[in-house]
Formats: structure tokens, sequence, C-alpha cells
């Protein structure tokens, strides 16, 4: 928690937005939440099992112990390592660079994502700043760059879906 935002809320806002602006029919976004509610990383895992996803995206607020780490990043599976994981990470990345500061590599942290090492399709997580930079706060805190990010993170969606069902003609 940075002052009064909660990462949680800032996530759902995110999530939401995702879903609001979706205009295409071939996309259904599924929230594993709609209000401020806990779920497991093993509940969210069986959702997306349950509802035979095509893909997972997480949405998350980074921290840091200090202000200097800065910017959006995107993390894959670290015990699981696809072709398609890597893909989506990338096509997120590139949608994403021009509407902040985001770094240009595939994150993997050592230790296990839960959500993107059990996840049954292809799975990203998407740190959308660092709460505790107050720049990147200000960014996200700020209705229409979270419209921003969640465009983006559409346009990935139907990159990587276009992509995917092009592969599947060949």
């Amino acid at each position: 928690i940075s002052g009064s935002v909660k990462e949680a809320d800032l996530n759902l806002q995110l999530a939401k937005w995702v879903q609001s602006l979706n205009d295409d029919p071939a996309i259904q976004v599924i929230l594993t939440r709609k209000e401020d509610s806990k779920m497991t990383q093993e509940e969210r895992t069986q959702l997306c099992k349950q509802m035979r996803a095509d893909l997972f995206i997480s949405l998350h607020m980074n921290s840091a112990g200090s202000e200097i780490h800065k910017g959006i990043e995107v993390y894959t599976a670290s015990k699981v390592v696809s072709e398609n994981n890597r893909i989506l990470a990338s096509t997120l990345i590139n949608s994403l660079k021009d509407i902040y500061g985001t770094t240009p590599v595939i994150k993997q942290r050592k230790e296990e994502i839960y959500v993107l090492d059990k996840s049954p399709c292809p799975s990203a997580l998407i740190e959308c700043g660092f709460i505790t930079n107050p720049s990147d706060l200000a960014f996200v805190s700020d209705p229409a760059n979270q419209q921003k990010i969640a465009k983006g993170i559409l346009q990935a969606v139907r990159e990587f879906s276009l992509r995917r069902v092009a592969e599947t003609r060949v």
C-alpha cells in the first residue's frame, strides 16, 4: 500500500477497463474478481481451466524499497518455458512500450509464480508500474492512463490471437 492507494484497487480498475473497452466479439474477457474480494492463486488457475481459457493475463503493481525502480514489467513462467508464453509476453511489451516506460526484456522470477507456472494456457503477469514510485503511481492512478494500458493489453491480445490463428492455418 502506498498512501491511501491499494494495489488491489488499481489492479481491479485496470482489469475492468480491459473488460469494458473490449469491442472484439472474438475476445471474451473473464475477470477473476469483480469487487474487492480474495481468490487464491489455485482458485484462479482452476477457473482458467474450467473456462477453457485461451490465455491468462494477471495484472499487478510492483513495489520496491527504493523510488529508483520504475516502469512496466512483463513476466512469464519460470518453471515452464513455452514459446507461446514468450510470444505473449513479447507482444504485451511491444504494445505497452509506447504508452509508458516498459522494460524491453521478458522477466522471470527465480521463485514460482503459481498462476503462470500452473496455467493450462499461455500466460503472462504484467507489473503495471511500481506503486512505490511516485511517477508510476500517479500515471497508473489516472483513469485516462488506465484506459491506455487497457487498450494496449487488448491490442496485444488481438495480435497474439491473430498470430495463433495464422500459425494453425500453416
